[in-house]
């Protein structure tokens, strides 16, 4: 029976280490002899080998460690001389020492990992040896002074155990070094974390798409889009993006010809300035009061054309809506005399008046340039064109003036009562008389090249697109032309009282009359599209653009129409409606600007209908002063306001809402209530505004 005891503990020796399993054969051999008790035995290789568990894990030992404390066991077995009397005496000598290094080198761990923080997470190396001279347990006293020089090798040689660990492995690793942390530990690691979380799935995308995104969100948050890195700033200054920005808002790419970066601006234009103001601009440029407008410039100048549009077409909406009003440029003529005819190309405004007189004016300075006279009755008609300008006069004559020199080139004969409309297209003027015809001149010659005849009453308004001519007269009907065969195409009769207003874009005919309906006519047929009924009065004025109608009335409303429909979108009435029939209007892509003869411009949003603003407010209004007549053009507004009874002094009002205009840019923000917000000094003002808007 002791036999194979021995040999099960031989052989488990032995897998420890080869090269001392060959020698403890002798040692077997001699227990044999010395008949030793096998029970003994088995206690000192259980008690051996529990030390060993208690010592791993006070020191939690590597895979090496183990094998060395392995070795070590096998060399109390072997080299000491065991006699049958003295074995339990030795082997017990022996666990007690090696309880007491272990409990000693266990407590220098523990001391250690306190005093420094990343100890504890550390494999300590032990090196055990036994002297076989002294036949004792020995420590190497330096283990623990080469721990901390030692301890980049340490964290190197974790981080290398912990890369060959699988996936789950090192999920499982980290679940239970977490588990170990305290609240601080688990908050650094999470700011540790949450950045490396964060991900830019957009610019991830193909950069078409990402294009195509971008147009869907506001465009003042793109140049806060652009501030995050330079790859989002490339992508927010991408020209397709703001071509689509551009459709999307319908901003017309025209706004960069016309506007501050057109190559000839309304100051470079002959006759406009003389020497005097010339040098005074000059020396106010030197003085650097236009040096903003100079800045302004530069700032556009860096961007893509169609982000220039829109940034432009920003700021104009900003000088239309919000910002205080502009300096007004008053021009004063006329004397007391009603302005009765008003053209306004961007740079020259003129005016026509019963004191049978026509001004010219400079939009820029507010100069008068030029006084037409002629005529020996007042001037009841006007059309503008380059640097012409055509009359129709109560003297029952049509004249054609050259705008440069003031000069009379033609005077027109052949009406024989007053000349009520004009229509101007290319060298073909058409001129329509309360004699009831039609002639159509050519202003180059001044030969009348037809007359028109076919009404039985008054003409009092006339269209020409170069190819038709459409008349509206007081016998209620509406006539289409072919003017250069004489040939009256089309009757169209379905208004039952006298044709006051016509608008014609090549394919619809608009005529408004003095029964309150508005009917859309099919040139080509003499069909009727639409009968727009509504208002409750004559219709003053209309205006249209695409399929968008916006007529005005003297029952104090304007309607905006849908000619597509012919349904009614907005009527722009309530609390902030006129209080007296509207004399005039004009609109863009966004705005309506309406006038009355309550002595108010207003300005109304053509999408929501809603009331933005008043622009203009005679002190005089209500008690007699009135707004005649308005022209708009882009961003620019002349108004003729005056009163037949002497209480509102006649003159024209200029507003410029144009970029970048000088007398805007220091102007505060008006908010809701039409009080100035409050603005930071040293925030750059005109365009550089609209970033933060």
């Amino acid at each position: 029976m002791m036999t194979p005891d021995l040999n099960d503990d031989s052989n488990q020796t032995s897998s420890s280490n080869s090269s001392t399993s060959s020698s403890s054969q002798p040692v077997v051999n001699n227990l044999k002899r010395k008949n030793l008790d096998t029970d003994d035995y088995d206690e000192i290789d259980d008690e051996s080998t529990q030390d060993s568990h208690d010592y791993e894990q006070n020191t939690n030992p590597t895979t090496s460690n183990r094998s060395k404390f392995s070795n070590i066991k096998n060399k109390v077995l072997i080299n000491q001389n065991l006699d049958d009397t003295g074995i339990k005496t030795r082997s017990q000598k022996a666990k007690a020492l090696l309880l007491q290094k272990t409990q000693n080198l266990a407590n220098q761990v523990n001391t250690s990992s306190t005093k420094t923080p990343h100890s504890s997470k550390q494999t300590v190396k032990l090196k055990l040896d036994l002297d076989p001279k002294t036949e004792n347990l020995t420590t190497t006293t330096s283990t623990i002074i080469d721990l901390q020089k030692k301890e980049p090798l340490l964290n190197d040689e974790w981080l290398k155990t912990f890369e060959t660990f699988n996936p789950k492995q090192k999920l499982n690793a980290l679940e239970k070094l977490l588990e170990l942390c305290d609240h601080t530990h688990i908050k650094h690691v999470h700011n540790y974390i949450e950045p490396k979380l964060q991900r830019d799935y957009i610019s991830e995308l193909p950069r078409e798409l990402i294009l195509y995104l971008l147009t869907y969100i506001r465009p003042k948050d793109l140049f806060k889009l652009a501030q995050v890195s330079v790859h989002w700033n490339q992508i927010a200054d991408d020209s397709i993006l703001w071509k689509n920005i551009c459709k999307k808002y319908r901003i017309n790419m025209n706004i960069l010809s016309d506007g501050p970066l057109s190559p000839k601006s309304d100051s470079e234009s002959e006759n406009e300035f003389d020497l005097e103001s010339k040098s005074k601009k000059l020396k106010a440029n030197r003085n650097g009061k236009n040096s903003k407008n100079l800045n302004s410039l530069n700032f556009l100048n860096s961007f893509n054309p169609f982000k220039k549009a829109y940034l432009i077409d920003s700021n104009v909406t900003r000088n239309w809506c919000t910002r205080s009003l502009p300096t007004p440029i008053i021009l004063k003529s006329h004397d007391d005399h009603v302005i009765t005819c008003l053209k306004f190309d961007g740079r020259r405004v003129v005016s026509g008046s019963d004191d049978n007189t026509l001004k010219i004016w400079c939009a820029q300075s507010g100069k008068l340039l030029n006084t037409l006279i002629g005529h020996s009755g007042g001037v009841w008609a006007s059309q503008l064109k380059d640097n012409i300008v055509v009359s129709g006069s109560t003297d029952r004559t049509v004249r054609v003036w050259n705008l440069d020199t003031g000069e009379c080139i033609h005077v027109l004969t052949g009406h024989t009562s007053t000349v009520r409309c004009l229509a101007l297209n290319g060298n073909i003027c058409i001129s329509g008389s309360r004699d009831s015809l039609l002639r159509v001149w050519d202003i180059e010659t001044g030969q009348c090249l037809q007359v028109l005849r076919g009404h039985q009453a008054a003409v009092r308004c006339v269209c020409f697109d170069g190819k038709y001519v459409v008349s509206g007269s007081y016998d209620f009907t509406i006539r289409v032309w072919n003017p250069y065969k004489n040939e009256c195409i089309h009757i169209l009769e379905g208004h039952i009282n006298r044709v006051y207003s016509l608008l014609f874009d090549g394919n619809r005919i608009v005529s408004g009359s003095l029964d309150t309906t508005i009917i859309v006519w099919d040139v080509h047929t003499g069909g009727i599209i639409h009968k727009l009924t509504g208002h409750h009065s004559l219709t003053s004025g209309m205006q249209i653009k695409g399929d968008i109608l916006v007529s005005g009335n003297a029952d104090s409303t304007v309607k905006i129409w849908s000619l597509k429909t012919g349904e009614c979108l907005h009527t722009l009435s309530g609390c902030n409606k006129h209080m007296s029939a509207v004399t005039c209007l004009g609109f863009n892509d966004k705005f309506v600007v309406s006038s009355s003869d309550d002595g108010t411009v207003k300005l109304w949003n053509l999408e929501t209908g809603e009331f933005i603003r008043n622009l203009l407010a005679l002190e005089s209004g209500g008690r007699g002063g009135v707004v005649w007549r308005i022209s708009m053009h882009k961003n620019k507004l002349v108004c003729a306001v005056g009163s037949r009874i002497g209480v509102e002094e006649t003159k024209l009002i200029l507003l410029d809402f144009d970029w970048p205009s000088a007398s805007l840019l220091n102007q505060p923000v008006i908010n809701s209530n039409g009080q100035a917000r409050s603005t930071n000094q040293n925030r750059p003002s005109g365009l550089h505004q609209i970033l933060s808007s």
